[in-house]
Parts: structure tokens; C-alpha cells; sequence
């Protein structure tokens, strides 16, 4: 039980498996990092804000008795930090991890940092009621949050210790299990071989083992229980992971093997989010966003509802004639005619794979290659992705709606979520399209083949710099889209630091970028071969730092001006020029708070604006 400003509610906790698996997952972002703030959250979860060179700004949350993650959402601070964190700021601020570790396969997490020449540990015990404790580099107490693991009290100088515990991940024979015979079987599973409650009942029913009973009292054999649980082990530690909810309300979390791919880091970024939120009674709530927005959005849904419903009876008039068209492919597959009948081939694109035929009326185009059955699942998935993104846009629509007579009453909320996109340089155009930007070389390359779709545009400046994505979508208007993005590909390359007014900049549909080049062809570390012709735009180097006010709260978005108009109220002009990135943080700051007041003072502090500027460059009031 995990009590919350005098709430409690059981909630998932992380098994010792996970903790080594959320090790793995975001040692490498944090080594090197260096510490900045660090805060003390209302239910005693601390946050520890960290600068890295590669990864940019990062906010480690750890939860006492519970997990640590690294996450996406802006957690809201208390105006003032609590004794606990003062001491840690004292002590580890500016400091610079060495290391992230797991300690003895327990659930304890490390955090060794240098600082001033001397090492020191941050240690969070996610057992029990859990603590978090600041030692030096011989685990000898220097303070702590609730002075007390598991029962027992802590003093001033004691020297931490942790009890080992049998890492499946390194193998696992009968002997083992063996000295583990008098043990119940859920704390063998649960406890003593890290799977935490959940996996284990789930191996015992596999395995049709009693949790209840010792381990010896089983009837099985210990080499084939030694060889299950080593191989589930390995399975859960790359399992997809997956947030459970029922209705509205987050349930748990699980690593699923069939499910699809996501971090185990960001399925508890999400759980974790979500039960805190659910704990100190936080609902969503509401600002206020531009009504502009709505005619867009509009479009798009009558857009995608008449995409569906097209692809939709496309699909069913193939079903219809499974037989007929399965010849009529194959005919033009092997190069000869078909005669009309229930159907009519209407013309062939051989390049392309393409055939477009009139079913019962229904014009259809189909990948000859493929079977009829094969291409009507292909419709029908089309018809499911439209649907699915209709319904998002709707609900948009009616928050969006919500928003312009909530906003002024809306409480400020515990956590403001940050979704994918905000883990990259992004904006919305004027046309109501994400358009998203990689901050260096790795993002660059996960936005490309994470993200990209073949529909969506890609722009790159001819200097070098970022990778641009507009997110739409075919019959999508993007004439101000192509500009705003250009400008934003030309903003966002070194011709900025070069002080140029303006650069040459292409763009091309997604599926002409390709992440290896053919033989031949070289492309440099971090770089796209492209296929086919480009299209040229030449683009102003000229942005906007904007607050834009959405149903997540508000949030500093750096665009195109007319993009970041058409979005937000208060903004300030950004020119290339010879301020650096901390200068122009301190003015912009100073500019916006005069348009804003105190009310907004949140998302204006400098570490939140200095993420979010380029590295230089002159403001001006506006344009």
C-alpha cells in the first residue's frame, strides 16, 4: 500500500526482473548526465532533472516502494523544495553520474555520481515502504528520507547492505532450487528469483505448480523447473511491455510477449503517471486552445470518415468476387488479357504493381502481387487506420470544445503528459499537421524509421542540420504546411549559426527515403540516401518561441511564426544572431512574463526555455 497525502491504494510495484531490465533500458541515456534540480513531489517521490550532452533535458522519477523511471510527462514542482532535497541538491547538484546500477538483483537502485572530486550514492529502495538514501562511496548512511528499511532503523553512518539475490538471467540448476525447497513456491518465484508476483502465478499455471505449497512438496522436476523459469526469465526481459487499463482507470502493467513493441521505461511512465494522478485526485484538466484549429480539424474528420467508408466498401465489394479477381490478377500478373464481366480492369501501373479494376461498380486498386483475399485485408486495415484516426480527431474536436469555456476554471494539474512527438523538436502548422524535428543524429534516425509513414514529407536543409517531418496525410492541404517546414528545416541547420537570412532546402514523400544507400552510393554516419527527385523551396530563417495552451497544459513551442500565430497567443520573434542560448532564455523569459504575468511562471523557467532555443540568435517582439 502506497499512501499519497493521506490516500492509499495498492498499486503494481516493479520486480527485481524489471529493475535490471529498466537498468539496461536507461543507463546509457543517464551516464555522463549531469544533475540539476532536484525536487521533492507531494507523496514523497523524488525528481531529479539531468542535462545530457547527447539526450538533452531528462527527469529521473523515483518513486519509494514502488519504481524509477525516466519520464516523458512535466511533473509540477512545489514552490518550495523540502529539507531532504536541499541536502541532495547540497551535495550532488552539478554533479555528474558514473554509474547506474541494481544492487545484488535486489529492488534497490543505484545512482553513483562525482561531484567536487568526491563520489557519493543515491540510494532508492523500491521495497516495502521503500527510502531513498544519500551515502558516500562506501554506502555509509550521510541522510536519508524516512530513516527506516523494511523495519529497520537507520542511523548516521551506518553502512548500507543488501541481501542477494539469484539472478535467473545468469542460469539457474537444480542445486539452487534444491536449497530453496522449504520455501512456498510464490516467494521462490515471486521473491527469491526476482519474477515478482504477477509472472510468478502466471509460470505457476503454466507449469500447473500450487503457489501455496513449498517448493518441495511440488511434483516436478527441479532441472525442468530450473530450465522453465530461466527461459520465461529471458523472455520477459525483451518482452514488449503494455499499460492495462479498465474503462478510463489504469489497472496494471505487463510484459507481453505477443504484444507490441514498447519500452518497459515508458509503459511505467505511463502506469505511474496515471496512479498519481488517481491518488492526489488531480482531474484532467482543461486550458484554453485557439478555435482556429477547430475548421481544420473538421475537414480532416469529414475527410477521414469518407476515406473509410470508401476503403471499407472497397473491401467488401472484393470479398464479393474473391474467385473472379484472384484470375483476373493472376492474368495480369503473366502478362495477358482478361475479359469484362462481373469485372472490368480499367488500367495497369507494371512499375507500380498497381491494377485498377471496376467491381460491381466500385472502382478498386489492388497490388497485383498480391492475392484478392490479401489485398481486401489490405483495405480493410486502411479502413481501420481511417477510423481509428477519425475518432481521434473527434474527440480532439470535443476537448478542444470543452477547452474554450473550461480553460479559466480548470485547476492546475499534478503532471502535464508529454506525448511522442514531444521528445522531438515539434510544432503544429497553420494547416493543423504535426510537423516534428530530430534534436541530433540518434533522433533524427528514430523519427525517420520510427515515425515516418510513406505518405508524410520529409525536408532537410542542403546545410547540415535536422531532419523535418510533416505528419499528413494524402488529400491533406499542405501548401502553407511545405513552406512553414522548410522554413523550420532552414531554421534548424547550421546555416543558423552561419547568421543567413536564408537556405535552399528539399523535401520528398516518405517512402523516397531510404536508411541505406544502394551499391554504389555512400551516405555519412547519421544520414538518408535519397531516392528519386527532390523538390526545392527556398526557405527564411526566422522562428517563434510561442506558450501554447492545450487540454495538457501549457507548453513552449518553438515554429514558423505564422505557425506558432496561428496557435498561440503570446510569442516572441527569434533571428539568428550573436546572443548565446542562456542570454536569450533570461529575455525571452523577461518578454513573455510581461505578456503573460505570473500565471504562466511555470513553463517560463530558464531550464525549460534554454531546452527549447537554439544554441544562439536576437529576439524581437514580434512581426
Amino acid at each position: 500500500m502506497l499512501p499519497i497525502a493521506g490516500i492509499s491504494l495498492k498499486i503494481r510495484e516493479i520486480s527485481s526482473l524489471e529493475l535490471a531490465r529498466i537498468v539496461e533500458e536507461i543507463r546509457e541515456e543517464l551516464i555522463g548526465a549531469r544533475v540539476g534540480k532536484i525536487y521533492h513531489i507531494d507523496g514523497g517521490l523524488l525528481s531529479i532533472v539531468l542535462r545530457t550532452r547527447e539526450h538533452g533535458r531528462k527527469e529521473l522519477l523515483i518513486w519509494p516502494g514502488a519504481a524509477v523511471f525516466v519520464t516523458n510527462s512535466k511533473w509540477i514542482k512545489p514552490q518550495s523544495p523540502s529539507s531532504f532535497a536541499m541536502l541532495l541538491r547540497k551535495y550532488l547538484e552539478g554533479g555528474v553520474i558514473e554509474e547506474v546500477r541494481q544492487e545484488d538483483f535486489d529492488r534497490v537502485f543505484t545512482l553513483r555520481i562525482r561531484h567536487r572530486g568526491r563520489f557519493y550514492r543515491l540510494v532508492a529502495f523500491l521495497h516495502s515502504r521503500g527510502d531513498v538514501v544519500l551515502a558516500d562511496d562506501e554506502y555509509r548512511v550521510i541522510s536519508a528520507v524516512n530513516w527506516s528499511i523494511a523495519g529497520r532503523k537507520l542511523h548516521k553512518g551506518d553502512k548500507l547492505e543488501f541481501k542477494r539475490y539469484n539472478n535467473p538471467l545468469d542460469g539457474l540448476d537444480a542445486g539452487k532450487l534444491a536449497e530453496l525447497s522449504d520455501m512456498e513456491l510464490w516467494r521462490v518465484l515471486a521473491i527469491e528469483l526476482g519474477l515478482g508476483t504477477a509472472y510468478a502465478t502466471i509460470l505457476a499455471g503454466k507449469l500447473g505448480l500450487n503457489m501455496k505449497l513449498k517448493l518441495g512438496e511440488q511434483q516436478v522436476s527441479y532441472d525442468k523447473l530450473a530450465r522453465a523459469i530461466v527461459e520465461y526469465a529471458e523472455l520477459l526481459y525483451k518482452a514488449p511491455a503494455k499499460v492495462l487499463y479498465h474503462g478510463e482507470n489504469v489497472e496494471g502493467y505487463l510484459l507481453n510477449p505477443s504484444g507490441e513493441r514498447k519500452l518497459l521505461n515508458d509503459a511505467l511512465d505511463e502506469y505511474y503517471t496515471h496512479v498519481y494522478e488517481q491518488l492526489t485526485g488531480h482531474r484532467e484538466g482543461l486550458d484554453k486552445k485557439t478555435r482556429k484549429k477547430l475548421r481544420s480539424l473538421e475537414r480532416r474528420a469529414g475527410e477521414l470518415r469518407q476515406k473509410a467508408e470508401e476503403y471499407r466498401a472497397q473491401a467488401e465489394a472484393v470479398y464479393s468476387q474473391l474467385h473472379v479477381i484472384d484470375e483476373a490478377l493472376k492474368a495480369v500478373r503473366q502478362g495477358k488479357s482478361f475479359p469484362d464481366g462481373l469485372i472490368k480492369i480499367v488500367s495497369i501501373d507494371r512499375r507500380g504493381h498497381r491494377v485498377t479494376m471496376e467491381v460491381d461498380g466500385q472502382a478498386v486498386t489492388l497490388d497485383f502481387l498480391q492475392t484478392a483475399s490479401e489485398n481486401a485485408n489490405t483495405l480493410y486495415e486502411k479502413a481501420k487506420k481511417a477510423e481509428r484516426r477519425l475518432r481521434e480527431t473527434l474527440d480532439l474536436m470535443k476537448r478542444l470544445r470543452e477547452a474554450a469555456s473550461e480553460a479559466e476554471k480548470a485547476p492546475v494539474r499534478a503532471v502535464m503528459r508529454r506525448r511522442w512527438f514531444e521528445r522531438f523538436r515539434w510544432f503544429i502548422s497553420s494547416e493543423g499537421i504535426l510537423v516534428a524535428a530530430g534534436k541530433d543524429v540518434k533522433s533524427n534516425r528514430e523519427l525517420v524509421k520510427k515515425y515516418m509513414s510513406p505518405e508524410n514529407l520529409f525536408f532537410h536543409s542542403e546545410f547540415e542540420g535536422a531532419c523535418v517531418i510533416a505528419f499528413c496525410s494524402p488529400g491533406d492541404e499542405v501548401e502553407k504546411t511545405v513552406v512553414e517546414a522548410a522554413e523550420y528545416a532552414a531554421s534548424l541547420s547550421k546555416a543558423w549559426e552561419q547568421g543567413l537570412s536564408s537556405a535552399e532546402v528539399y523535401y520528398v514523400q516518405g517512402n523516397q527515403v531510404k536508411a541505406t544507400a544502394p551499391h554504389g552510393h555512400y551516405i555519412p554516419k547519421g544520414g538518408f540516401y535519397i531516392e528519386g527527385p527532390r523538390r526545392y523551396v527556398r526557405a527564411q530563417l526566422k522562428l517563434a518561441l510561442g506558450i501554447m495552451l492545450t487540454d495538457e497544459g501549457a507548453k513552449l513551442v518553438l515554429g514558423p511564426i505564422s505557425a506558432i500565430k496561428s496557435s498561440c497567443k503570446y510569442y516572441v520573434v527569434v533571428r539568428p544572431g550573436g546572443s548565446s542560448k542562456g542570454e536569450l532564455a533570461r529575455k525571452a523569459r523577461d518578454m513573455l512574463l510581461k505578456k503573460v504575468g505570473t500565471s504562466l511562471g511555470e513553463v517560463l523557467e530558464l531550464d525549460e526555455l534554454a531546452s527549447v532555443l537554439p544554441a544562439s540568435g536576437e529576439l524581437v517582439e514580434e512581426e
